[in-house]
């Protein structure tokens, strides 16, 4: 894009880009001006995950509640977005509210969905997508990062070959910081030890028990006649996962994927320290995906602690783990020795360094 796109403009020539009639609606995170000629929107600069504005350098979210045309067109707008669309459509076009005026984000295109609240009867989210990335320059003025707390320790890892459920607590507490826990847990008493110290510590704050994967809530956890106490399953119900409850540090099993359970090579005390830090990378809630070369990898995990366990059963052993400054980065090898990365980080700010790394990011919310 040519140097000086992104120089602000008066709002008076964003309204009259939208052509002849054209109607202006304003509300908190927005302004909307719909004309003859294009749909407008000028939100409001600031970081809100879960609200209006700029949310990376090629996603604008737009939410609810709307104005009723604005709603309306937006609504037909998606649902005429497809490969029968109509040749001709009125032109989409986005715009950040900044000291000296409004600064534009380009064209943008609707990301293929919304979310439906079936209270309302109708779409409160929209996720529209810029046509050209903006540069982090751009990006920095219509989203300031805000500042983060220092990231959390990685001091857990030495207790790991001694004390696996203590750093497991450690963890989850350090990295889960920001949300606040429940110390009022109930829990069954015919547990394992290492397993009542994890709901313990994840209590009140729910995606700790995993969203890629779940561990089940503490009142289903009750042995079956079989004597097998269940207490998760794969997020497509692929597996369940199982232990016997009157061992103190049991195997887990994968039941229901073969015919006979498959054993992990991990007992449950750093089953469920992998577990914790397995779905605290894919969890975010900001992430930064790409596939990786090994220099690449090197390079991303520079100045990071390796997680000293693997060959868990799943995912596949050759996965790594490394922790530090704010992120927890998975690495799983590709056929094609190149590695998959899930990098996440609990505050947008720490994804801030790897903008420098010279790394194709397939997704970078930083």
């Amino acid at each position: 894009m040519a140097g000086g796109e992104f120089d602000a403009i008066p709002e008076r020539e964003v309204v009259a880009l939208a052509g002849a009639e054209a109607r202006v609606y304003r509300t908190p995170s927005a302004t909307y001006v719909l004309g003859r000629d294009a749909f407008v929107a000028v939100v409001e600069p600031g970081d809100r995950p879960d609200g209006t504005g700029v949310q990376d350098r090629q996603l604008l979210k737009l939410t609810g509640p709307f104005p009723d045309e604005v709603n309306t067109f937006l609504l037909q707008d998606l649902v005429h977005q497809g490969p029968h669309s109509p040749a001709t459509r009125t032109a989409l076009l986005g715009f950040v509210r900044v000291e000296d005026g409004c600064m534009p984000l380009g064209s943008i295109a609707h990301g293929g969905g919304g979310i439906y609240d079936p209270d309302e009867e109708r779409l409160v989210e929209y996720r529209l997508y810029l046509r050209h990335a903006l540069p982090f320059e751009a990006l920095d003025r219509a989203r300031p990062l805000l500042p983060s707390p220092p990231p959390p320790s990685t001091t857990w890892l030495d207790l790991v070959p001694g004390d696996p459920v203590v750093a497991t607590r450690e963890f989850i507490t350090g990295w889960y910081a920001d949300v606040p826990s429940n110390k009022h847990v109930v829990l069954p008493r015919s547990i394992p030890a290492a397993l009542a110290s994890f709901y313990a510590a994840a209590a009140g704050r729910d995606e700790v028990l995993g969203r890629q994967d779940r561990l089940f809530p503490p009142y289903r956890l009750h042995p079956g006649e079989d004597g097998w106490l269940e207490f998760g399953e794969e997020n497509q119900g692929g597996f369940v996962l199982a232990l016997d409850p009157t061992r103190p540090d049991p195997a887990v099993f994968y039941r229901y994927w073969k015919d006979e359970p498959i054993v992990d090579p991990h007992p449950l005390t750093t089953f469920l320290l992998l577990f914790a830090v397995y779905e605290a990378s894919f969890a975010g809630p900001y992430l930064a995906t790409a596939d990786l070369t090994t220099e690449e990898a090197l390079r991303l995990t520079s100045g990071l602690r390796r997680v000293p366990l693997r060959d868990r059963w799943f995912p596949p052993g050759d996965t790594e783990f490394h922790v530090g400054n704010g992120l927890v980065v998975q690495l799983a090898p590709n056929d094609d020795a190149t590695w998959c990365t899930y990098t996440s980080a609990r505050h947008r700010a720490h994804l801030q360094p790897l903008r420098h790394l010279d790394i194709a990011w397939k997704t970078f919310e930083g």
